[in-house]
């Protein structure tokens, strides 16, 4: 028997992105564990890597290209498939011009091969794309308002911290290293404050949870605003050197009381007081915030607001302090390969079902998916399968038959994490890892770029679309300065600063931190972080939060967070008396988009007016949440806005 344990990561599009050793028997993988010398995840590693075992060896894996015959499906080789898809591409491209061809994307393996992708579509002349988000963009660019660009803290700085403060975000269940370093800073004597309508698994590990009304978090955090300037706790140092705005957020706030605050998000106006005090009396104080609070229509400004506490205690760029919601370090230092003049059309990805179906000039005829699916993530599914079903060819790169893969006309097998070398990072921490191959690719699957450079070659660029992982990555290293990788290597971005901002130079264009920001003016926004209440509040029924689940990430998993396809419903107890719903009994989610069949669990987790389903469900099996939310914008940043949704709940007779 042959053996070796090779070094790698995970692909899955969270916060840690873990280092893992996988060892290898007579070429199969048969373990996975944490690589106790990665800097960060430290040989600690969650279920959902060990789960990829489960998924590279499963009966589920798709082998070989398979192409729609009738209501089922026939196997072809790759060359027969590769040549079809060329064909719809060239008649494409004839008929219509590249932009009739829409590549959709997003981030369901996040390392950084997989982005060449977006080279290949570029030789072949510039595509649509999706534009927007369906994750984190209105965070990203509210701090792209305030600051000029999205920086935060590295995580290890996080232990220097006075005060931990969790807003919006359960690391507990999505980011599990960071957990590890909360518990470093309360252990050092930092209390942890979690803010969140839900009382997650992170809530309960606090020393004060917070619950306000979902959706409320900018009115909260504007109301701490007014009784740090009320009662003179701001830091008038930093802002004088710092801050621009000053003055016009000082007025903005002069009427967002406590008590406004307290109405509009359900909190006593005291708890306000003293969170506002908490937060401006113990400094340095890191604020952690996650993509929940900016799931909503008023998700940009929310964030906003709370940058603006940051600025006015003097907590940006310092040790253990930072407003930290994503880091660019990493990805800056990785420019994308791309054709300079190439012209790529914007289609919006939190409507995209109403973008294809009235694309004009040309429109959609031919559509590409890889390392993703979003037949099931993408919201409102009713309207994102008719707009699917009507374009005429559809192309799906993935591993397993997935609800997008199901409605394709042509299906490729590509290769795990396993079967490739890559590069991995993350937007969370700063170390970078050049991962190995661990084992030989199952059945017929290949690598993406493979898939890629066959189809350059039929295209008539191959000779600058080449197939080997290997010149890629090299490539990518090459144009970094300080990294030196090798295959099983890491290494932390020499580039990354250990304090975000803390030169105290900023990007935007007063080189201050923006309260009152001209560029959001422009782009026809409130200069200042003005609160305005969510959609949902306007509409009849229970909100609808559909957070991401413990033992899953996105639609990666489904049935290890859906049993025997029963989805659960959280419900508050006193919810379940008034609509006649019975612990463990079955329910009717439904509006006017769809409806979902689930198994009520009460709890005192949620609050009384949200009901709680988590995502990652597939449409295939029932089990698919995304069939009841809303096709709904975040105010800025064109980022889904999944939580600002209701829904009516009827017992099943």
């Amino acid at each position: 028997m042959t053996r070796k344990r090779v070094r790698t990561g995970c692909p899955m599009n969270c916060w840690d992105t873990c280092g893992l050793l996988v060892h290898v028997e007579d070429g199969r993988a048969v373990a996975i564990e944490g690589d106790p010398e990665h800097p960060i995840t430290r040989g600690v590693v969650c279920p959902k890597a060990r789960y990829q075992l489960e998924r590279v060896y499963s009966t589920a894996r798709l082998t070989s290209p398979l192409r729609r015959a009738g209501s089922g499906w026939e196997s072809l080789g790759w060359e027969e498939a590769l040549d079809l898809v060329a064909e719809e591409m060239e008649r494409t491209r004839r008929e219509s011009g590249p932009h009739g061809l829409l590549h959709y994307y997003d981030y369901g393996s996040q390392t950084l091969l997989k982005e060449v992708e977006h080279l290949f579509f570029d030789l072949y002349g510039g595509v649509s794309v999706p534009v927007g988000s369906l994750c984190w963009a209105g965070g990203i660019q509210a701090q792209l308002y305030d600051f000029g660009d999205y920086r935060a803290n590295d995580p290890l700085d996080l232990v220097n911290t006075s005060l931990v403060v969790v807003w919006g975000r359960n690391p507990a269940a999505t980011n599990m290293h960071g957990m590890m370093l909360i518990k470093e800073a309360r252990k050092r004597g930092a209390p942890l404050v979690v803010i969140d309508p839900v009382k997650t698994l992170t809530a309960r590990q606090a020393d004060w949870h917070l619950q306000p009304r979902a959706g409320t978090d900018g009115a909260l955090a504007l109301a701490m605003a007014h009784v740090i300037l009320e009662e003179g706790l701001q830091d008038e140092q930093f802002i004088a050197r710092h801050v621009k705005g000053y003055a016009e957020f000082r007025a903005m706030v002069r009427d967002k009381t406590p008590e406004w605050a307290a109405r509009v998000c359900d909190l006593p106006a005291d708890d306000i007081r003293r969170l506002a005090r908490l937060y401006a009396g113990r400094r340095p104080a890191a604020i952690l915030l996650g993509y929940g609070m900016q799931r909503y229509s008023n998700g940009g400004s929310t964030i906003r607001a709370i940058d603006a506490l940051a600025a006015l205690c003097g907590n940006v760029g310092k040790a253990g302090g930072g407003v930290n919601y994503a880091n660019s370090a990493v990805s800056r230092a990785f420019p994308p390969f791309q054709v300079e003049g190439v012209r790529r059309r914007g289609l919006l990805r939190t409507r995209l079902a109403q973008e294809i179906a009235e694309a004009q000039d040309p429109p959609i005829s031919l559509i590409f998916v890889s390392r993703s699916n979003p037949i099931a993530q993408l919201p409102d599914v009713s309207a994102t399968l008719r707009a699917w079903r009507r374009v005429r060819f559809r192309v799906v790169l993935d591993m397993v038959m997935t609800d997008t893969a199901r409605n394709a006309d042509l299906v490729l097998p590509v290769c795990s994490w396993l079967e490739q070398r890559d590069i991995y990072k993350t937007s969370w921490h700063n170390v970078v890892l050049y991962g190995e191959r661990a084992i030989e690719p199952v059945g017929e699957a290949r690598p993406d770029i493979w898939v890629y450079a066959q189809l350059a070659r039929r295209l008539g660029f191959g000779e600058q679309f080449p197939a080997d992982e290997d010149v890629w990555a090299e490539r990518y290293l090459s144009r970094v300065g300080g990294l030196e990788l090798k295959p099983g290597t890491y290494q932390r971005y020499p580039g990354a600063a250990l304090v975000a901002w803390e030169d105290g130079r900023f990007e935007t264009p007063s080189g201050r931190i923006e309260l009152y920001s001209e560029r959001a003016a422009l782009d026809g926004l409130p200069p200042l972080p003005e609160f305005s209440p969510p959609k949902y509040l306007e509409e009849e029924g229970l909100q609808l939060l559909t957070p991401l689940p413990l033992l899953s990430i996105h639609s990666q998993f489904p049935k290890r967070i859906f049993r025997e396809g029963e989805v659960e419903a959280l419900i508050h107890p006193d919810t379940c008396r008034r609509l006649g719903l019975q612990e463990g009994g079955r329910a009717v989610l439904e509006n006017e988009r769809g409806s979902l069949e689930v198994v009520v669990r009460s709890t005192e987790s949620v609050r009384r007016d949200s009901v709680l389903v988590y995502s990652g469900g597939w449409v295939s099996d029932g089990t698919c949440v995304n069939v009841l939310t809303a096709a709904r914008e975040t105010d800025m940043g064109h980022s889904a806005a999944y939580y600002d949704c209701t829904c009516r709940v009827r017992p099943v007779s």
